[in-house]
């Protein structure tokens, strides 16, 4: 929506139609033993959640095709990283040390949602729902990154590939922002005393949420 800029490899994606309810989108295609990595920088975030929503299809799930990695507004880093492909026939991401199946992977159009966590309790990770279902929550980072750093680009990628001409497709790419979700705290019980038949107790509440007594 022109608050991003697109920066293609050597050898650019293509742009191209097919048809039904998808029409034009984009396609990355394997270039074999030739990297070729396309960068969509996008206005940068530093806390709070970053949601990077996508329909993908591509061409042999067999094969390394695509993969998509969050990085921050500038360095190598790499946030949740993703591959189609990287394990024979799934959809994958990387741990910090192997690649890991999460679910088996067709060529047919698939919707994913990716939900980086960049503060609060879960920093450093991220959810990710695969035509609706949630298939991982909480998984690593490709790497520990320091908490603060601004992200801003995504990689649609075409690296690694052992079969030139195998491609993966993107359409309906959709990047937003949101507050990290709020935590409720452990309720520790102050003061306590014992008079008579009664008993009394206080506590310190948690600004957004509703605290119940029970007895």
């Amino acid at each position: 929506d022109g608050e991003s800029t697109w920066f293609p490899a050597a050898e650019a994606s293509e742009v191209v139609d097919v048809g039904g309810d998808h029409g034009v989108v984009l396609r990355r295609v394997q270039g074999g033993s030739v990297d070729l990595v396309d960068i969509l920088q996008f206005p940068y975030l530093a806390n709070g959640i970053l949601k990077i929503s996508v329909d993908t299809r591509v061409s042999d799930p067999a094969v390394r095709t695509l993969d998509l990695c969050l990085f921050p507004q500038s360095g190598g880093l790499m946030a949740s990283f993703l591959a189609f492909g990287t394990n024979a026939n799934q959809f994958s991401y990387y741990n910090g040390t192997a690649w890991e199946g999460l679910t088996n992977l067709d060529g047919a159009w698939h919707h994913l949602e990716i939900t980086n966590y960049l503060s609060g309790p879960h920093r450093g990770k991220f959810d990710l729902s695969f035509d609706g279902v949630l298939i991982g929550e909480k998984l690593a980072w490709r790497h520990v990154i320091a908490e603060g750093t601004a992200f801003g680009r995504l990689r649609v990628g075409a690296i690694r590939g052992t079969f030139a001409g195998a491609y993966g497709e993107v359409d309906n790419l959709v990047i937003s922002g949101a507050p990290a979700p709020a935590v409720a705290l452990p309720v520790t019980i102050l003061n306590p005393a014992h008079s008579g038949d009664s008993f009394s107790f206080s506590f310190i509440s948690q600004n957004g949420f509703g605290h119940a007594v029970e007895y």
